[in-house]
Formats: C-alpha cells, sequence, structure tokens
C-alpha cells in the first residue's frame, strides 16, 4: 500500500495517474492506477493504493510510476510506502475436534456479507460457539440474525435462508453455504446450497441462499454453517480454498427435535373394563379428540379413523392434556378448554374423557385411549283399551349394548276402582305371547348382561269386573341398568303402558288404537328425493328428517308423544323441529334439546287420523 499526493499547484501543471505494479524479471505480474490525481489547495489531498496479490515467485519488485506522465509540472509526493502479507478475514467454526477446516479471504474493499465489511484477522478466529471473530476486532459477521426453523422432518424438503450481501464491485459475485445437515463435523459437498448470483451493485441487499432438499441424514444437533462470497470461481467442495477478496462467515445453527407421534384410540367398551381390545371391541369412528398445549394454551385438534384410530404428529416436546370432544370442529377447535369434554352422542365414559397430564420427550407417545359404552334401550309404550274382567299384554325388549346388571320394577298409577293388578313376565322366547312355562313366575332380579343382550318381557294387566267404562290405569316400567363401572355409573329407562276400560255390548264394540311411526331422510342440500332406506352426504350438507304418525286402529290416541335423536356426527339445527301437518282434533309443540328432539301433543288422534313433524341436521 502507498500513499500518494499531487504538489504541482501551479497553473498548467499536469495531473499524475500513478500506477503501482508488481514485476518479477521485467514482467508486470499485477499492478492498479489512481485514475489522475487532482493537486490541493493550501493543503495536499492523499490517495491511498492499495494492491493485493498472492506470490507465485521467490522475489519481486514493487514498481511506482506515472501513467500519465508529460514534462508539465509534475510533482508527486510518496509516503507510508507499506509491503507486507496481507491481513486477511477468517471463519471462526470450531477446529477442535471437528473436520471444518480454515476458510479465509483477502481483505478487500466493496464485496463483504451484510453491511459491514470483515475486520482484518491474523489468524483463525476458531472457537466452540462460531463467535470468534466477532469478538476479536469488529461485529463484522452481520449476513443473517436468525435462521428459519430446520427440524429432522424436513427431509426431502427446499430450506432457504435470506441474508444481507454488499457489492459495489464491477462484476457479480458468487455466494455459497454449507450446513452441516448430519452433525459429522464437517461441511461436506452435498451440504452446500445452490450458488446464488449477487449482482454488481448491491448494497446490503437481500439474497436468497437455498438447498433444493434436506438430506436424508439430517440429525437434531447444534450444528454449524458456513457463508462464502466472492467474485471467483467457487464449488460445493471450496470449504476452506482460499481467495483474494470477499468474506466468510460461519454460524451456529439448531437442528430442532420436529416432533412426535402422539396416538391413542376411542373404542366401545362393550365390556366396561377401560381397556381396549382391539381384536373384540370396535372403535368410534370420526369422533374430535383435542390436544391441549399446556404452556402455550393452545389447542390442535383430528378425528379418528374407521377404527377409532387418532394420531396428531408432529408433536414437539412439551405438556400436554388430551379429550374427547364429541361435535368440536376440526383441525381448530372451536374451544380450547377441557371443561368443554364431551361424549359422543348416545354414549357414556368408562374411562375419564379428560386424560392426565403427559410429556413429549423424546420418543412417540402411545395408549392415550378414551373408553365409551352405549347405553341400553327399552321400548316400547303401550296404549290399549281393556274389558272388564280381562287381561291385556303389554310387550317389551330391553336391549343390552354392554356387560352390567338389570332389575326391572313397576309403578302403577292410583286406580279409581280396587282389583286391579300388574306383573311383569320374563318372554324367553321373544314371541310377544306368555308361554306355560314363562307365566308361570314374575320375572327374576338382579339379570347379567353382555353386548347385544334382548331381554323380552311383558307386563299384564288385569281389569277388575267392577270398573266404569272410560277408567284408566298406567304401569311405569323402570330397568335399572348398573354398567358396573364408576364413571358410567347406573341408568333408569322407563316405559309406559296406559289400559283404558272400554264399555263391552255388543252395540258398543271395543274399539282399539294402534300407533304406527315411519321416518324419511331427504338430502336438502344435494336437493334428493326423500327415501325411507339410506341417503348419502358429505360434510357442510343438510339433511331434513320427517317423521309420519297415524293412528290406524278404531280407537283414539290420547297421549301421544314422538321423540327422536339427532344421528352420530350430526348437528342439530337450531328452529328446524317442526310441526309438518298436524290433524283435527290435536296440537303439537316441537321442543330441541340437542342432539333430543321432542314433539308434544294435546287432544286426540282418532282412528285413521294422521301427521307429520320434522327437523333438520348438519353433517360435521
Amino acid at each position: 500500500s502507498i500513499n500518494i499526493a499531487n504538489a504541482a499547484s501551479q497553473a498548467g501543471a499536469s495531473k499524475p495517474n500513478a500506477k503501482l505494479s508488481i514485476e518479477s524479471g521485467g514482467n508486470e505480474l499485477h499492478s492498479t492506477t489512481t485514475g489522475a490525481i487532482n493537486a490541493g489547495v493550501g493543503q495536499l489531498n492523499w490517495y491511498k493504493k492499495e494492491l493485493v496479490f498472492i506470490a507465485t515467485q521467490a522475489n519481486v519488485e514493487l514498481v511506482l510510476s506515472n501513467a500519465a506522465f508529460s514534462g508539465n509540472a509534475n510533482n508527486i509526493v510518496l509516503d507510508d510506502i507499506a509491503l507486507a502479507e496481507s491481513c486477511k478475514d477468517y471463519g471462526d467454526a470450531p477446529t477442535t475436534g471437528t473436520s471444518y477446516g480454515e476458510a479465509s479471504h483477502a481483505i478487500s474493499t466493496g464485496l463483504y456479507l451484510g453491511a459491514i465489511p470483515p475486520d482484518a484477522d491474523n489468524a483463525n478466529q476458531a472457537t466452540a460457539d462460531a463467535n470468534g471473530d466477532d469478538s476479536n476486532g469488529g461485529d463484522d459477521e452481520d449476513a443473517i440474525s436468525t435462521f428459519p426453523k430446520l427440524t429432522d422432518l424436513d427431509i426431502g424438503l427446499p430450506y432457504e435462508i435470506s441474508i444481507k450481501a454488499t457489492n459495489t464491485l464491477n462484476s457479480n459475485a458468487n455466494l455459497i453455504a454449507w450446513i452441516d445437515f448430519d452433525n459429522n463435523a464437517s461441511f461436506d459437498a452435498d451440504e452446500a446450497s445452490e450458488i446464488t448470483v449477487v449482482n454488481a451493485g448491491t448494497n446490503n441487499g437481500n439474497v436468497k441462499i437455498k438447498w433444493n432438499s434436506v438430506p436424508a441424514d439430517i440429525k437434531i444437533s447444534e450444528s454449524f454453517a458456513r457463508l462464502r462470497l466472492t467474485n471467483q470461481s467457487i464449488s460445493a467442495n471450496d470449504v476452506t480454498t482460499y481467495y483474494l477478496n470477499g468474506e466468510v462467515e460461519d454460524y451456529p445453527i439448531s437442528i430442532e427435535i420436529g416432533g412426535y407421534p402422539v396416538q391413542g384410540r376411542v373404542y366401545n367398551d362393550s365390556n366396561v373394563d377401560g381397556i381396549s381390545d382391539d381384536a373384540n371391541e370396535k372403535g368410534i369412528s370420526d369422533l374430535p379428540v383435542v390436544l391441549v398445549d399446556i404452556i402455550n394454551n393452545s389447542c390442535i385438534s383430528t378425528r379418528t379413523d374407521a377404527k377409532g384410530f387418532y394420531e396428531f404428529f408432529p408433536v414437539v416436546p412439551g405438556n400436554y392434556q388430551l379429550y374427547e370432544a364429541s361435535r368440536e370442529t376440526v383441525p381448530v377447535p372451536q374451544n380450547c378448554d377441557i371443561a368443554k369434554a364431551k361424549d359422543p352422542a348416545l354414549y357414556r365414559s368408562t374411562t375419564a374423557n379428560v386424560l392426565d397430564t403427559f410429556s413429549v420427550v423424546d420418543a412417540k407417545i402411545t395408549g392415550k385411549n378414551f373408553g365409551d359404552v352405549h347405553p341400553p334401550s327399552f321400548n316400547p309404550n303401550h296404549s290399549n283399551t281393556i274389558l272388564a274382567g280381562n287381561v291385556v299384554l303389554y310387550p317389551h325388549t330391553f336391549t343390552a349394548k354392554s356387560t352390567g346388571i338389570v332389575n326391572f320394577t313397576t309403578a302403577n298409577s292410583t286406580a279409581i276402582t280396587s282389583g286391579w293388578s300388574s306383573v311383569i313376565y320374563q318372554d324367553n322366547n321373544c314371541n310377544g305371547q306368555l308361554d306355560t312355562t314363562e307365566a308361570s313366575a314374575p320375572i327374576s332380579n338382579n339379570l347379567a348382561t353382555s353386548a347385544g343382550t334382548n331381554i323380552c318381557l311383558i307386563n299384564k294387566v288385569y281389569a277388575p269386573q267392577n270398573i266404569a267404562n272410560g277408567e284408566t290405569f298406567t304401569n311405569t316400567i323402570s330397568a335399572d341398568f348398573d354398567f358396573n363401572n364408576a364413571l358410567a355409573g347406573t341408568v333408569t329407562l322407563n316405559v309406559i303402558d296406559t289400559s283404558k276400560v272400554a264399555a263391552n255390548d255388543n252395540q258398543n264394540p271395543v274399539k282399539s288404537s294402534k300407533l304406527e311411526l315411519r321416518k324419511t331422510v331427504q338430502n336438502i342440500t344435494q336437493n334428493t328425493a326423500e327415501t325411507e332406506t339410506q341417503n348419502q352426504a358429505k360434510p357442510g350438507e343438510i339433511l331434513k328428517y320427517r317423521i309420519y304418525y297415524s293412528n290406524t286402529g278404531t280407537g283414539a290416541i290420547t297421549d301421544l308423544e314422538i321423540n327422536d335423536t339427532a344421528q352420530e356426527f350430526t348437528l342439530l339445527q337450531t328452529g328446524t323441529a317442526n310441526c309438518d301437518n298436524t290433524p283435527t282434533g290435536l296440537n303439537c309443540s316441537p321442543i330441541e334439546n340437542d342432539p333430543d328432539v321432542e314433539w308434544r301433543f294435546t287432544g286426540t288422534l282418532e282412528g285413521g287420523a294422521k301427521g307429520s313433524v320434522s327437523y333438520q341436521v348438519i353433517i360435521e
């Protein structure tokens, strides 16, 4: 390097163009010129000129000349001539126990990473945290402040970073980077990015560096990255090649855990033991399950598959809870609150529907299961006429959906006339009749059930001789079912048999009533035809259910009531329960209590009269 000034200030003096060259044996190896040097007014204008070169000869000559020499008043002043080995910019990735190697660039102006030119280092700046170059001299490593998240799940995906770079030279420059993806303490050729061109004239501009595909051998680790910029040729193998200009910057980078699976199952716990038996107990499909991130107070949700299995993936290490949430939205739940846990429609829990807190650490989580069970069913209600001194048989069926114990009891209304009686018998062959052996004793207590058990019974009602025409007698039969499970508890189901006395004379024969129900479905969204069989629908579509009722007997029905429940994985649309067609003499009122719908009637449904009710649901 040399400092040069023009001391010829008189009029007509020429402007020198100083040339600094390196020669060997009379051959010029390298050179640079200052351009025209203006004379100072009152004081000298100093020009500092540097020439950086790689010497391949044992001896070289420093030659200073005037490339614009004339005989007209030349007066050049020189100062601080220095010829020495150039200082360099070094990388600072650790070298102890690694093979990252020493990367260096000759210090030059106009081409560097970030906005701050590199400071001069007299040796490699390796430190364990790749912060040596910042700690020694100026904090010049400013190409990037934060790397985008990189995880072990990014295999095969592109990875891109945005950095700052400066190139005020007259030619484009080349930018390349390496990440030690496999944490083998080496920047391998297959870990290099694409080469990015940094255009001439770039001043602290944004530049993208891209890896087309993250290698399959990526490892969770605290690793390192290297960035290099030069206007010379560079390739994926030039991890430590020395360059005459530009800059190298090394950085620590974290390759994070992408996450682990959290898996479980929601199953129909038909034996009520709280243990998922994949072979024998069916899964409950399409049920939303919510995962709560306790630390971040956030939630995600998913649905069970056809066999009841569900999975959240990836789940990063942390503390979590799970709960089943019937009718919740997926994948982002409307509620993020364990208090909103809800069993699927028509089910009861046999295991907690909010699971205990658990931690994801370094492995997948399995066995996060929910057991639910169907309550039993008991039907139907009956209403019939009876003659004085006669009996009427009312058949009923209790269907168990699980193991348990059931007891049947009856409660009778207070009769106007004494002598009414009611006895419950078990109809072993479920033929609706009392066979000889079946009528020998009332139904037993503590009947054990398993899934699918049908217990048929007959309520035998006797009307005394001296009753008045029109008198009624009501029996409420209760099925008290114990699941033998603390969470599922017990359930009581009732059926009602109503007997009404009719006069027994030839002029006024007994008239009996008979209620018939028929249910249809129609896809409103697709505008399909109404059908009594099946109807297909997609999530978000609206179905309309219509129930037709009719009295096909000759006697009147005075206690009509219709109930229905929205199917699983459907939502009752508020305000759609309707009394479509109500016959004369009957009044109808719909009541909604999602997922249940009820229509209450007052008045009389005469023999031969009919009507219909309806409601709508949306498919989840």
